[in-house]
């Protein structure tokens, strides 16, 4: 699954890659069907983190 993914790389990750990195590991059913421009505001992040 992604969020094992996600945890394997997160120390690498940039420190706005890691806000919506969290999210995604501790509530991966909120972000079904948001697109990667509503993630992206909803952290205040560019896009590019998003993805």
């Amino acid at each position: 699954m992604i969020t094992s993914q996600i945890k394997r790389l997160y120390c690498n990750l940039t420190s706005a890659e890691r806000k919506v990195a969290t999210y995604v590991i501790e509530l991966p059913h909120e972000i079904t069907g948001l697109t990667v421009h509503q993630l992206a505001e909803k952290f205040d992040v560019a896009s590019s983190a998003v993805i």
